[in-house]
């Protein structure tokens, strides 16, 4: 049987020296007068010092989306509207886990912003799948909306592009993740919707990138 489909963005999987992650990551600002949607799994990148409302910063990095193509900072693990940390609701409505493309407030996001974190992605139901000459290679996310009733990243790993050793590419593909998927009935396996390990290609906490 094929991969399962269950696209989630990207997941913290494990730190490069093969240590477990162990659930921390860093608050980040995003601000009120921002117009994206921000979910759990979505990548995101640092964006010059914004506050819409006078001090809504709180002093933390403001975020904006990732580009493709472009440089990181890590991937959402959590939003809220409290900028001194958790509980990541938005009090005016339990049921939100993330934050609006329409903001009537700042929200505040928690971030796996460690760059040697590997995470997970799922490859794309469409196209070309990357096989095993890929594994070493560098790949492009592509950004996407989460399906209708679904409050998780709709972001994927892009199998349009060749899988390439080019260095502005956001993915540093690491292989397959070893799991047995219990759907399927089978272990994932190269093909469409395949689970991919990954490091985040030009992160802003190493040397090469700037600041902005």
């Amino acid at each position: 049987m094929a991969n399962t489909n269950k696209v989630s963005g990207l997941t913290p999987y494990e730190y490069l020296n093969g240590s477990p992650w162990n659930g921390q990551g860093r608050m980040y600002h995003i601000d009120s007068g921002d117009s994206y949607a921000y979910y759990p799994g979505d990548p995101v990148a640092i964006k010059a010092g914004t506050a819409t409302i006078a001090g809504e910063d709180c002093g933390l990095q403001t975020l904006t989306v990732a580009a493709v193509g472009g440089p990181n900072l890590g991937v959402i693990l959590a939003v809220g509207t409290n900028p001194r940390g958790g509980p990541y609701i938005d009090p005016t409505n339990l049921t939100r886990t993330y934050a609006p493309a329409t903001k009537t407030v700042p929200y505040y996001a928690l971030v796996a912003d460690d760059p040697n974190i590997v995470f997970e992605i799922q490859e794309q139901g469409t196209g070309t799948p990357f096989t095993v000459t890929s594994s070493s290679k560098n790949a492009n996310f592509a950004l996407a909306a989460p399906a209708t009733g679904v409050a998780v990243s709709g972001a994927y790993l892009d199998n349009g592009t060749a899988a390439a050793p080019t260095a502005t590419y956001n993915l540093r593909l690491l292989g397959l993740v070893q799991r047995y998927d219990n759907s399927s009935g089978t272990w994932n396996a190269y093909g469409l919707y395949a689970k991919w390990r990954c490091l985040l290609q030009n992160h802003y906490y190493r040397y090469q990138v700037l600041g902005v």
